[in-house]
């Protein structure tokens, strides 16, 4: 090969080279089979523990930020006048806020009646934690057990006493089943059953949001022909928000 091919022939490796072509050197420049490029991106170095953190975090990336994705409340009101609760929370941990579990406010702890508290379809331990300085509270934890991240569904079913007021015409009551929380609720539903016969004569019903920053948003009551009374929302709630419901009705036969 003279020495002006040989020159021809380095300065197309070069420019092939700067491309990412790569080429085999042969002796006579039109036997020079050219190989494609890898189509792999080359990752810069990082640190052991760089590594560690990310086959942590890795399997988990698609569960998204921490936040209650649904939200959902039956009220059963009963005939003495207590009202039946049960609460579904489907939650996703990621160790931020959600550690070892949740903890639920519950108010009057003397009309507190705890019948059930399941988490992922299994019995949760759960011990009510009644502080001097703090509302009582369901603590459904354990102090050494940390969870895995993921999804969990929380069923929390109990029973407040004497909560309807009952008067010589009417039942009613009024309700905090949702928040506040630390965290955003994607959704949430509140359902009122009522005996078949009252489902006819409700009075007044109606739920509202407490947004952060005193404003209320008035959410309307739904109802299916014979079924029950619930409330949607239809946005997101945010951190501290609360779910209040206010309903009234006649407990048996036609108003008069």
């Amino acid at each position: 090969m003279n020495e002006r091919r040989r020159r021809w022939v380095c300065g197309a490796l070069v420019c092939l080279a700067a491309c990412g072509v790569y080429a085999v050197w042969a002796d006579d420049p039109g036997e020079l089979p050219i190989v494609p490029p890898a189509m792999t991106v080359r990752a810069e170095p990082v640190s052991e523990e760089q590594a560690r953190a990310s086959e942590v975090a890795e399997p988990y990336a698609h569960l998204g930020d921490e936040r209650i994705v649904d939200y959902f409340v039956q009220l059963l009101p009963e005939p003495n006048g207590d009202l039946m609760v049960i609460e579904r929370i489907t939650i996703v941990c990621r160790g931020d806020k959600v550690k070892r579990g949740i903890y639920l406010g519950i108010g009057n702890k003397k009309k507190y009646e705890l019948i059930d508290v399941k988490r992922n379809g299994e019995p949760a331990f759960c011990r009510i934690e009644d502080e001097s300085d703090k509302s009582p509270r369901l603590s459904i934890l354990q102090d050494d057990v940390y969870l895995t991240q993921g999804r969990y569904l929380y069923t929390i079913r109990y029973r407040i006493k004497e909560e309807i007021s009952i008067s010589k015409h009417t039942r009613k009551f009024r309700w905090k089943p949702v928040g506040p929380w630390n965290m955003p609720i994607e959704h949430a539903t509140l359902m009122v059953h009522l005996a078949e016969e009252q489902r006819d004569q409700i009075v007044d019903g109606w739920a509202y949001l407490v947004k952060k920053k005193s404003r209320q948003v008035v959410l309307k009551p739904q109802r299916l022909p014979g079924g029950p009374l619930w409330f949607e929302t239809e946005r997101p709630l945010e951190p501290e928000d609360s779910m209040y419901v206010f309903l009234e009705w006649w407990p048996r036969g036609p108003r008069q």
